[in-house]
């Protein structure tokens, strides 16, 4: 396969002036900064091929994963969509009764398409319910997590649940108790997911709190690449060039082998992203490739379309047109949290929550950021669990 292109060495940045002498033990984790993407869901792509192409049977069984009612309900006790706006929050612009209503949030895709599953809701109540083991401390510290935690979210509806779901693991005692609130919890034929979302959200308890979370729902969707949908379908005929210099070996007879199976017209018609993700969502529900279609090619689908967005985001006037307002989003916060940690004396808590808009499933990035008792030192951590790097220096969280 063709090298990839180099990501930023981040040995190489200077850090002149930096104090050398902070031991780990004299820093105090103040904030957490967390970027997800979403949870499972149902395919955006209804018709790649001949042979890959959503049928009335598959889309009733998209229809039979999605979140009963009462699911969604319990998502809605504890969490308000208002417009995102620059600035700090405030009573009138999300606190108050006379908050902003976004426009109507994206499906995403045309019905049941890319759409949250039940799987998704419950994936990602469990990694709220992990960020709550981990940071444990930080979050019994925290006076109001209401006002101290900042969410964000572009205006798409499979973002806007994740974040809510995020937040039932999170803070549980913020949504109802679905089975003592909510009737329809008791006539439902809940999905098996469903059920374990249900009996992770505090069954026992019969109050939640009056406050709800504030998800700020941004309708430019500005956290997520700014390139047009037909480019999930057109990756090769945008890349060809370097594809016909750089192609990975044995590209071009996969290519055949796997058009042929699907029943593309070309092998330069296959629609790499397209197929990947439909074959992910599939996957992850136990239903049928394509005849003939083995984990192997498979994998190779993945390998392929991850070599050609990588390829096409290595084009630096790509990448910054594309990227850069949320790229702009993510560090303005990081230096505004930065120049309030230098001007206080002692460690606020707080949290800014992001989920955007990419792909299938739920892969999360993170950057935890602390300060030293007495000087007010930044660093950033990924929680994944790499080590964090000295004196703010971030270290490379791979592709997009």
């Amino acid at each position: 396969m063709a090298p990839r292109p180099e990501s930023p060495d981040a040995s190489a940045v200077d850090h002149t002036g930096s104090d050398e002498s902070v031991e780990e033990k004299d820093l105090v984790l103040e904030h957490v900064s967390v970027l997800f993407r979403h949870g499972d869901r149902s395919p955006t792509s209804r018709n790649i091929s001949s042979k890959v192409k959503m049928t009335q049977h598959e889309t009733d069984f998209w229809v039979s994963r999605l979140a009963e009612l009462s699911v969604v309900g319990a998502l809605n006790s504890g969490t308000r969509v208002t417009n995102y706006h620059d600035g700090e929050c405030s009573e009138e612009s999300c606190f108050g009764q006379q908050f902003e209503v976004p426009p109507p949030p994206q499906q995403g895709g045309r019905w049941p398409c890319g759409q949250l599953t039940a799987k998704g809701i419950d994936m990602m109540r469990a990694k709220g319910q992990q960020l709550s083991e981990r940071y444990k401390v930080l979050i019994e510290d925290m006076q109001d997590p209401v006002q101290q935690v900042h969410v964000q979210s572009t205006n798409i509806r499979r973002t806007i649940r994740s974040a809510q779901s995020l937040l039932a693991g999170l803070f549980p005692e913020y949504f109802a108790n679905v089975n003592a609130d909510n009737t329809l919890a008791s006539i439902e034929k809940l999905l098996p997911d469903s059920r374990q979302f249900l009996q992770n959200m505090q069954t026992n308890r019969r109050m939640k709190k009056d406050e709800v979370f504030v998800i700020h729902a941004d309708d430019s969707n500005s956290l997520a690449p700014q390139h047009s949908y037909e480019l999930y379908q057109d990756l090769g005929k945008v890349l060809a060039e370097e594809l016909r210099k750089h192609a990975p070996p044995g590209f071009a007879e996969a290519s055949q082998r796997i058009s042929a199976l699907i029943g593309a017209k070309s092998s330069k018609l296959v629609a790499w992203t397209g197929l990947r993700e439909v074959l992910v969502c599939r996957r992850a529900h136990g239903l049928a490739f394509p005849d003939g279609l083995s984990q192997q090619l498979f994998a190779q689908i993945c390998e392929y379309d991850a070599w050609l967005w990588h390829h096409l985001y290595g084009r630096m006037d790509f990448c910054r047109v594309s990227f850069k307002a949320g790229v702009q989003r993510i560090y303005s916060s990081l230096l505004t949290l930065s120049a309030a940690a230098a001007g206080r004396d002692e460690a606020q808590t707080g949290a800014l929550l992001g989920s955007r808009q990419l792909g299938c499933g739920a892969r999360e990035r993170a950057a935890a950021a602390g300060s030293a008792r007495d000087s007010s030192l930044r660093r950033h951590a990924d929680l994944r669990g790499l080590p964090a790097p000295r004196h703010g220096r971030v270290l490379p969280q791979g592709s997009v």
